[in-house]
Order: C-alpha cells, then structure tokens, then sequence
C-alpha cells in the first residue's frame, strides 16, 4: 500500500521538470511513510515516483521503484495471492523478496496485460518498458485504488490522490453543466470526472497507455454486467449448498487478506458485515484478530459499540473501544475538502479519519466489511425497488411509496429505472432536480438494458460508481492520510462471479443479506447479529454553514428556497452539496497550501 506519482512528457526532462516529480513524490508521504524514491530518464522524458508503506516483506528488497534491465514498474496496493501466483511464474524459484510486488512485477513481465487476470488484489500501477517506450496504467477490478492523470501540452501526469497535480501544476477547476448535474444527483464526481481541467480519474478496471509520441488509448479490461431477468416465475429461497458455497467463497478471499507482516486488526461495527469477517476468522481459520471499535461521542451518531464488544466476547477475540477525538470536521470543513481533494459529499470520510487515526495506534493493516452491501444485494433501496417492480405493491411498501411521491408532480411507474433511483435517493427536492438540472447526459453513467429490473440497475450503478468514487474513496483517503491499510474481503472477483451466477431476485427474496444472516447464524445466536442496523450518518447540520450565493444549476429562488428548508432531512444533503460545489468551482482547494 502506497502512492504513486510519475509523468511521460514528450520532451526531455529539465531540472524543473525533475524537481516537480520529487515534489509529488514528497506530498504523497503520508501514504508510504517507510520509504520514498524515484527513478527518470531525462532523455526519454519518463519520471515514475513512489512511497511506501511497508506490510509484506518490509526488507529494502521490496522497495520500489522496481528495475530491470527492461522495465519499471511503480505500484501501489496489495496482491493477496502473491504466493499462489509466484508458484506459477518461470522466475518463481529466483526471486529476491519475500513480498507481492516483485511478484505483481515478474508476472507483468511474463505474461503482459493477461496477468490482471490472476490477480486477487486491489492496486494502481505503471509499467514503462524502457525499449518499447511504452507506459501502462492500471487500475483494479473494483477501484480499491485510485489513480488521477492529467493530460497538458508537455505530456501526461499521473498520481495517486488530485491534490499534488492540482497544486503542483496549478490546474483550474472547470465544471460543465452536466458535471454540475452529475454532483448535485450523486453528491460524488462519477466516471472520469474529476471538476478539474483536463484531469481525469482512471475507473475501475482500466488500462491507460501511452506512446512516446504522447498518444494514448484508454480501454476497460472487466466491466461488471447486470443480469437481464426474463422468468417470471416464483424464485426459491437458497438452498443450505448454496450458502456453503458463498461461505467457502468468503473464506477464501479472508485467508489471503489476512496475510501481513505488520500488526493487523478489524473494525468491528455490529452490522452483519464485519461480524461475518470476524466470525470466519475466528471459527475458521483460527484467527484471533484483534478487533477496533470507535465509540463516537455525539449523540447524533448511533453508537455500536455495546453490541460490538458483546460479538467480540461471544467469539473470545481481543476487543478495544477507543473514544473517538476531537472530530476535525467540525472545527474546519477544509478538512474534508483536503481528505478528498474533489466535490464529494460523503463527509462520513471524518469519521473514517478519526477512526484511522485510532486504528493506527494498534495496527497497520485493517479489516473492513466494505462491499457486502454491494455484494450481497443488501441496501433499502434494492429492496423497494424490488418489491415495487417484482412482487407487486405490498400494503407497507404502498405506504412507504405514497409517502416519497407525496407532493411530487412524477409518477413513479412511469419513471425509467435511472430516473427511478434518482427519486429514492433524492425525493425531497426531487422536482427541482428534473426541472433544473440537465439529467439527460449524465443518465449514461446509469447504463440499464432492456429487461433489466430497476433494483438491479440500482446495484450496478452503486458498483460502477458509487463505491468507488464515494464509499472507497471516503475510507481510502482518510486511512492512507495516516499510513493505515484498509483491506475488504468481499471485493473479490470470484466471490462476485457466484453471487452473478445467480438469478438476482435471490437476494432479496428473503430479506435483507439473507446469504450473511444465514452464515452468522453458523457461529453467533441469534440476539447478536438479528436487530436493525442503524447506517452511519454524519450529523451534516454541523457542516453547514453560510448559504451559497450562487445558483450552482438552480435557479437563486430555488437555493433560497431549499436553504431555508436545511434542518430537513434530505434537504440537509443537496445543501451540503450545494456548498461543496461552491468551494470547489470557486478554485478554493488551489489556494490551499501543499
């Protein structure tokens, strides 16, 4: 786990150019404390830096930039099968290190671009062959990793989080009209959109290459598909075999992450997700993990950790409450906009930092139940769209429906499935989104076939874009600002290939996460793991602040309007995003000093 900066310029490199490169690398230490270091070549115009934070074989063997005679490769992230994948390599026998990346470098070498296809692991990295004169960028099959590049006249700049291109090379904020759109729908930037010139973001499982002439060609190698559902007929719950095979899925993807050579620990919530984590790797594997849990001291935040210590104790595991600070947020919003570096409204990244900061004085490596919600079909929304497309409209789900349209000039079954999701997610100014807003351009983000149930569409807009540009980005920003690995075992491929092997509508036939329910019922009674879980929510009254005097894609009778109208909930996040949106198109996070 690292970061990386680097850039291909179609000119040789000056001083200054060099001076730049170790000036990225510099403002990426916090991501790889252990180790900073950099190689170029002035004449080809090539510089590729690097820093590390070291968890498996932390000798210097495993420092990087990684050399050969041929090749250079800068990486950041974990391959946790590097063994298994090392026994397959004609260099296997020969290798210097003990750790993944020499490994992820030799495979690259032997067997290109097919290599990804190996890999258990989430990373961003550049390969330069030094004879082809060629620069590949990689990005995971989930986005675990984020990669930033910036083309200008001179060549392309890359680097792992905006904040050392946007300030380095002094890069304007430029938001279109559909950027402005996409932000005040999503609250995050989706796709390649970044609201900043010419810079872009690399999506999940993409391939950028770029020539010497400074050509390139951008490709996805893996894109994730919704299952079109046809048979109408009566669905069976799972059977106990199947849920075998989800529970073998996990576990294998659980033994490989819980490789380290530094401490390593879980955040424990009480929610199904990371008690499965923790369950697994106690029953299972033997594991005593050692569990975090942050006690937040807010009385707008639900507090788990009573029932967390109580799951804890039943699985004998070393459990720690820690107090949560000061939170940051609160005495400066600068805070979160430094984290992200970009418009993102998930200011749940605040508490993530606390959290981090609280993590990184027991261990370097942390668990997290990020995925399953994905995964395993698990979120509300999924749920009504479901019965109100599928099983006919329930009297509870009647009511919940007359309740989001109430006041609203739209019909819902009249609505497409991307217009559908945009009413759940925003049905408190929902009119105002579909009055004001240009929604036509930015609907591609929310690709949907045709046969396609809305509940789907849903889930694979959340895995295509919301994950990795808002909950990833949220957890990784604000646990690598303090060296802390964060490492989720449901993002992995195989596992999301069974889950995609069967019809959908399994997953909801019986209620929320049935699959992880019925895995804890395994290991844990029933009291511990079969309540409500209260989803994190960051008290935004606290962020708000002085209304924004622009329009930003409203009209001002429209701000003012919703403005008034903030201590709602609902509208307390699109004036959130409203005041984001502001800072940002202002060039406000220019200004900041690197």
């Amino acid at each position: 786990m690292c970061g990386i900066f680097g850039f291909y310029l179609k000119e040789s490199l000056d001083e200054e150019d060099i001076s730049l490169g170790v000036s990225g690398v510099n403002a990426l230490k916090h991501r790889g404390p252990d180790n900073q270091n950099y190689w170029y070549n002035a004449e080809h115009g090539i510089f590729l830096g690097h820093t590390r934070l070291s968890i498996l074989d932390i000798s210097e063997k495993s420092n990087q930039p990684m050399i050969d005679s041929e090749h250079v490769m800068v990486y950041n992230g974990e391959i946790y099968n590097y063994k298994e994948i090392s026994k397959g390599l004609s260099s296997g026998e020969y290798l210097k290190s003990t750790g993944d990346t020499e490994v992820l470098f030799n495979c690259w070498k032997e067997y290109g671009e097919k290599c990804l296809a190996k890999l258990d692991g989430m990373y961003a990295f550049a390969v330069y062959n030094k004879r082809e004169r060629t620069l590949d960028l990689f990005s995971d099959y989930f986005g675990e990793k984020p990669l930033y590049w910036f083309e200008s006249n001179k060549g392309i700049y890359f680097s792992s989080e905006l904040n050392p291109l946007v300030k380095l090379l002094a890069i304007s904020s430029d938001f279109s009209e559909s950027d402005v759109s996409a932000f005040l729908s999503f609250g995050f930037m989706p796709g390649q959109r970044t609201g900043y010139k010419q810079t872009k973001a690399l999506e999940p499982a993409s391939h950028l290459r770029i020539e010497d002439s400074g050509s390139y060609n951008l490709k996805k190698y893996w894109t994730p598909q919704e299952r079109i559902i046809e048979n109408t007929s009566t669905v069976k719950p799972l059977a106990e075999k199947d849920i075998d095979l989800f529970q073998d899925a996990l576990l294998e993807s659980l033994q490989v992450r819980l490789r380290s050579d530094v401490p390593l620990g879980l955040f424990l919530s009480s929610g199904l997700d990371s008690s499965v984590i923790a369950s697994l790797a106690k029953k299972e594997l033997n594991f005593d993990i050692e569990c975090l849990t942050v006690k937040f001291n807010d009385p707008e935040v639900s507090d788990e950790s009573a029932m967390a210590s109580k799951i804890a104790l039943f699985l004998d595991l070393p459990h720690k409450i820690i107090d949560s600070k000061d939170d940051p947020a609160r005495k400066d919003r600068n805070v979160i906009y430094d984290l992200f570096g970009e418009a993102n409204n998930n200011i749940t990244i605040a508490a993530a930092y606390q959290m981090s900061l609280a993590a990184r004085e027991s261990f370097k490596v942390a668990l997290c139940g990020v995925g399953g919600d994905e995964i395993f079909f698990g979120y509300n929304k999924y749920h009504e769209l479901y019965h109100l497309d599928n099983l006919g409209i329930t009297s509870r789900i009647k009511k919940m429906a007359k309740n989001i349209l109430r006041g609203h000039k739209n019909n819902f079954d009249s609505l497409n499935n991307f217009m559908k999701f945009l009413y759940i997610k925003n049905s408190a100014y929902f009119d105002e989104l579909s009055l004001y807003l240009n929604l036509d351009e930015i609907s591609q983000y929310f690709m949907s076939s045709e046969n396609v149930p809305s509940f789907e569409s849903a889930r694979m807009f959340d895995l295509r874009q919301t994950m990795p540009f808002s909950y990833i980005p949220a957890l990784e920003r604000a646990s690598m600002r303090v060296g802390l690995e964060v490492r989720t075992p449901f993002l992995n491929r195989k596992l999301f290939d069974l889950v995609s092997s069967y019809d959908s509508r399994v997953f909801l036939v019986d209620g929320k996460k049935d699959v992880l329910r019925r895995i804890l019922s395994r290991y844990l009674p029933e009291k511990l793991f079969n309540h409500s879980k209260k989803g994190f929510r960051y008290p935004l009254q606290s962020f708000l602040k002085e209304r924004p005097p622009e329009a930003n894609g409203f009209t001002k009778e429209t701000v003012a309007n919703l403005w008034e109208k903030k201590a709602l909930k609902g509208i307390d996040e699109i004036c959130v995003r409203m005041q984001i949106l502001e800072f940002f198109r202002k060039g406000e996070m220019q200004k900041c000093v690197l």
